[in-house]
Formats: structure tokens, sequence, C-alpha cells
């Protein structure tokens, strides 16, 4: 009895401790796998608070880019709806393009022909392709965009180059390409297209944005052949490819009233052509024209682009040198000279050519005074002392003889 009463205890224990051990086994076994999960819904939290601190962040980024599209914006339509001459409106609205989009690369391209456009100015580029590098119509995302007259992101001309066969341009041929496009179209139809590249802020609206400034482009071209050109029967030479004196006459206007307005310099550059009227008398009246049309071909292709030159009258010309100093007007107008006394050229009836010089005199806002009529008599004293010096060289006027630091 006694010892079928030890067997029944042993049995009951050795029950007892066996189902303690499997016991503990399973909540052994459900505490790691509680655990493994719990690590596991651990890690996916902190992957979206992870995730959505990056969209917040994207979020803030936004805002910011926004805030500072707002703030850029109006002075983009100040620029390019103020009175501006077509000339100027490339260089406004590269420069408008970059710091908007604060992009490595702009390139504007104006209509050459009816299925050509010419690299006119740009940024982030070889300078020697700017009046060089041309694109045809379809060629390119540049040239699909002026094609389809639309704005395109390189997303929109990947979905184009899959349903049609799309030629490479000549832009992209140079290793480049355009992230966005918007042809600029205004009521005479295509006038070009700006192009940008590297766009540091991006948000989805860019192409709604970049639409928008081409507009204000168009508009700006527009209104520039409204008020100036359009109202003006002779915007270029009779006989030379540069502008006539009545072009000159008003653009010098607004020219100086820019200068006043943002505290820039300008300086006025008045050429003659050494010794004209003997030349004619020697040679004949279409002599004396062929000299004043290379004249004024070396003087238009050896000006910096944002300045021009204008035929003055018979044999002079002007060149008016926008945030120039009095000195950098002297220091091109006498590098222009030297190339002109080193040519020799073509003259009809002259068995082998001629050689043709040049004077010239130079003036400065504010230095020589700040009407039209002050600089252009100050540069006409001037051009009388270099050619009462034996011509071929430029003078400064008197009134600030001296080192010019304006």
């Amino acid at each position: 009895m006694t010892f079928a009463w030890f067997t029944f205890v042993a049995g009951i224990v050795i029950g007892v401790v066996i189902g303690y051990f499997i016991s503990s086994s399973r909540l052994e076994t459900k505490f790691v796998t509680g655990v493994s999960v719990l690590r596991d819904e651990l890690g996916d939290l902190r992957s979206e608070v992870g995730n959505l601190k990056m969209a917040l962040l994207r979020s803030e980024e936004e805002r910011e880019k926004l805030a500072r599209f707002n703030v850029l914006i109006p002075e983009i339509i100040r620029k390019l709806t103020t009175n501006v001459f077509s000339d100027d409106i490339p260089f406004i609205a590269v420069r408008a393009m970059k710091n908007f989009f604060n992009a490595g690369m702009v390139a504007f391209f104006l209509k050459e022909t009816d299925d050509l456009y010419l690299l006119k100015m740009g940024t982030g580029y070889p300078a020697e392709l700017n009046g060089s590098l041309r694109i045809k119509l379809g060629e390119g995302i540049v040239g699909v965009a002026l094609e389809h007259r639309k704005t395109l992101n390189r997303d929109d001309y990947k979905n184009l180059e899959r349903y049609s066969r799309v030629t490479i341009s000549e832009f992209e041929r140079k290793g480049l390409k355009a992230d966005l496009v918007a042809p600029i179209m205004g009521v005479e139809g295509i006038y070009g297209a700006i192009a940008v590249a590297d766009v540091a802020f991006q948000v989805p609206e860019e192409k709604r944005y970049i639409s928008m400034i081409g507009d204000m482009i168009a508009l700006s071209y527009d209104k520039a052949r409204i008020f100036f050109e359009a109202g003006l029967d002779d915007v270029k030479d009779e006989l030379c490819d540069v502008y006539s004196k009545n072009y000159f006459v008003q653009r010098f206007v607004w020219e100086l009233k820019k200068a006043e307005n943002y505290m820039l310099p300008l300086s006025l550059l008045m050429l003659q052509i050494d010794g004209h009227k003997e030349l004619k008398d020697t040679f004949g009246r279409v002599a004396g024209g062929v000299a004043v049309k290379n004249i004024a071909a070396l003087a238009r292709e050896n000006t910096r682009r944002g300045d021009f030159v204008a035929r003055f009258d018979d044999d002079r010309f002007v060149v008016v040198m926008v945030a120039s100093t009095k000195e950098q007007a002297y220091i091109h107008g006498t590098r222009l000279c030297n190339t002109i006394g080193d040519m020799s050229f073509p003259i009809p009836d002259g068995d082998d050519g001629a050689a043709i010089t040049v004077s010239g005199g130079v003036s400065a806002y504010q230095v020589d005074g700040e009407q039209p009529a002050d600089l252009i008599e100050a540069a006409e004293e001037a051009l009388e002392v270099a050619k009462s010096r034996g011509g071929n060289r430029v003078e400064k006027s008197k009134a600030h003889t001296g080192s010019d630091t304006r």
C-alpha cells in the first residue's frame, strides 16, 4: 500500500514536472515569436515614421520652393513686360530662367527660317555654340516641342519617342539635353523656344511655370515690335546691316533710363571712317558705300551681345555699350580700331583692295552728362581730337581723362 501510494505520488510529481517543462517550452516559443513579431512591427513603424518625415521634408521643401517662385514671378513679369527692345529679351529670359529654376543649363533659340531655329544665347554650355548651332523642327526635344507647339518635359518626350521616330538634334549630339522646353508663341507665330536642364527646384507645376514664362517672353516680343520697332520706318539702316539713326535715338534714351534706374555705367563709342571723302573721290560713290558696309559689318561682329551698333550718318557709327565704363569702352574701341586697320578691304575698281582706318571718341553716362545730347556731343569732341592727332586711334572725352572708375 505504501509502495503503491509512493508510486502514485511519484507519477503525479513526474507528470507535473514534465508538464511544467512542456508548458515552459511552449511559453518560451510563444514569447520568442511574440518578440520577433513585435520587433518586425516596430521596424515597420520606424520605416513609416521615416517615410512620414521624408514626406514632411519634401512638403516643406516644396512649400519653400513655391514661396521662392511667388517672390520671383512678379520680378520676372516686371522685367519682361517693361518696355524692352527685342535684342534684350534673350538675355533677360535666360537670366530669369536660371534664377527661377536654379538651372544648370538654359538655352534660348530664335526662329531663323520656318523650320530652322538658331541657338541665340544661354548658359551652361560652350559659348562658341551661340550663333552657330541650329535645330530643325522635329529634331530632339526642342524641335519636337516647336513642331507640336507645346511645352514638354523629359517624360513627355520619351513617350513621344515610343510612338514616333524622333531625330536627334545637333544640340543633343553635342552632349546637351534639356529637361523642360517651352515654345515661344506670339501674335506673329512661333518666335523660338527656351530650354532648361539640371533643374534644382523641381515641383509638379514646373511645366506650367515654364509655359507661363514662355508666354511672357512672347508678349515681350509682341510689345517690343508694336511700341518700338513697328513704329519706326527704318529700324535697320538701308545700306548696312546695323540699326538706323532713328532707332539709335529712340533706344539710346531708353538705355540711359535703364542705366539710371539700375545705377549702371553706360558708354558711347562714336567711330568715323578716316578719309572717306577722298576714298569716294578716288574710287567713286559705290566704293564709298562698300567701305561703309564693311566697317559696319566688322563693328557689329566685334561688338558683344547686349550692346548695339547703329549708323549715325554718312561715314559715322555709334556703339552703345551698356554696363561699361568709359575705360572699358575705350579699350573696346581701340581694339576695334586696330582690327580694322590691320585689314585690306576689296574696293570696286581697286587693284589690291584698300587699307581703311577709323577714328573714335568715347563718352560716358554721368561722367559727361546724363542726357543723350550730352554724351553725343562729348563723343563727337573726342572723335575730333582723335582725327586731329592723325586718325586711326580712339580718344576719351575731356571731361574725365584720368583713371576712370565709374
